[in-house]
């Protein structure tokens, strides 16, 4: 049985509205409502051109280790590891300045992607995640950075009402912005003064990340940066291409070369993700959707088609396509075990950002003070993994930054969205809450 004092922990989190930040979104007050022995920071930050959680580290450790020691409290865990790379070497030291004895800073290598909470697990405690578990199944929670500032802050009371992100690739001065969740891209890129009608926009990094559906599309709790790139560059065009091309091309050109299962950061660590396997599947097969097992513990990393493939295939895709459109397979334990030649097999970020052509992209996004004010922000319903949120407000109602404007229901996962600006409810449909800062001026 929980304690009174750590259900008000959990009750505080879930009330500011705190999901996992690095992209997944999961519900947090779900996530530390468990035992742990240990507690991992993911501050591996592996997508390239994104720096948002080694910056968020680098100004705010004390809230960084704050939300460290608190979810260790929640979940008992009697030790903390925070996973970053060695070569941010500044940010190691803000952190050895203010750590406890039962914290302790791992360094990691400088190679991707680092960050998957699966691999992290294995390389920062030697233990092996189950295949189709998640690293409570040994013990071990997992939590982003930023997740972790946003869970310091939610013990106080504040809730999430804005989003740190990296703005870089194709712009004059990379940076790491806070803006208030619920602005547009378009209108930070009209703040920022950049000229995109020619530039292909990227949401949350060019591994994991996608294409942005357009201009008008909205930060959430989720986004972790914007990518911008020239729309004739490579990785643009291979993004951008029609998924029948890809699977016209994929039946005719596969080889077997293996090289995509090779570099599998899951198929290394002894897990039976197989991409090779899975696009055999498709090469024999009438359908263009089909299942298989081995896509099944597929993180989705995108190293087996912007990096593996010689024949510039997009296993990805297949592999996506797999999970989206099969059954569901009962993942049984790989008996193969952590793969000899792993660490030889790791790929250096260096090498990474050659095989994307982004070298000449690669440079500090340091964070910013300038302050984001939009007029407007749109607040999607759905930011999280779970049930959407529930609005609890009325067209026409004027709000304040932090009050509360959508929830979900009682008894079902999900979390509660916030005004990230003051104004008045402009309008409200099926997917989000518009709130205008114009309006509260009329």
């Amino acid at each position: 049985m929980i304690s009174s004092e750590k259900r008000a922990i959990i009750d505080k989190v879930k009330d500011a509205g705190v999901v996992g930040a690095g992209g997944a979104g999961f519900p947090t007050y779900i996530k530390i409502d468990n035992q742990a022995d240990t507690i991992i920071a993911n501050i591996a930050e592996c997508e390239p051109l994104l720096y948002k959680d080694k910056e968020i580290v680098r100004n705010y450790p004390l809230d960084v280790i704050s939300g460290i020691k608190t979810v260790m409290e929640v979940t008992g865990a009697k030790k903390g590891i925070i996973g970053i790379k060695k070569k941010y070497k500044n940010v190691i030291e803000a952190l050895e300045r203010n750590i406890t004895k039962n914290i302790s800073i791992f360094p990691l290598g400088d190679y991707y992607p680092a960050g998957d909470e699966i691999v992290l697990t294995y390389d920062v405690t030697g233990k092996i995640v189950p295949e189709g578990e998640i690293p409570l199944k040994v013990g071990i929670l997992v939590s982003n950075a930023e997740t972790l500032y946003n869970i310091s802050k939610a013990v106080k009371s504040i809730p999430v009402t804005k989003k740190f992100i990296t703005i870089s690739g194709a712009i004059k001065k990379p940076m790491t912005l806070r803006v208030p969740v619920g602005t547009t891209i378009k209108e930070i890129m009209e703040i920022l003064k950049v000229k995109y009608e020619n530039l292909t926009i990227f949401l949350d990094g060019l591994m994991m990340g996608e294409v942005a559906k357009n201009i008008h599309t909205s930060v959430t709790k989720r986004t972790s940066g914007i990518i911008l790139l020239p729309s004739n560059h490579p990785v643009v065009l291979k993004r951008t291409r029609d998924v029948k091309y890809d699977i016209r091309i994929i039946k005719s050109a596969c080889d077997q070369c293996s090289y995509c299962t090779e570099f599998c950061p899951r198929y290394l660590i002894g897990h039976s993700v197989e991409p090779h396997r899975v696009m055999r599947s498709l090469s024999l097969s009438n359908t263009e959707s089909f299942s298989s097992i081995y896509a099944q513990g597929c993180v989705e990393c995108s190293l087996c088609t912007l990096f593996a493939c010689p024949e510039e295939l997009s296993p990805d895709i297949i592999m996506k396509k797999s999970l989206q459109d099969g059954k569901k397979f009962e993942q049984v334990a790989s008996k193969k075990g952590v793969h000899p030649m792993r660490e030889f097999r790791k790929v250096p970020s260096t090498k990474l950002l050659k095989r994307l052509s982004i070298e000449n992209y690669n440079n500090p996004a340091l964070l910013s003070d300038l302050i984001i004010e939009p007029d407007e922000v749109r607040l999607p319903l759905m930011q999280h993994i779970g049930e959407p949120a529930k609005p609890i407000k009325l067209e026409g109602d004027k709000v304040i930054v932090g009050e509360l404007i959508a929830e979900t229901e009682k008894d079902k996962p999900g979390t509660k969205i916030h005004a990230s600006i003051s104004g008045t409810i402009a309008e409200i449909n099926e997917t989000e809450i518009i709130i205008s800062s114009r309006r509260l001026l009329s």
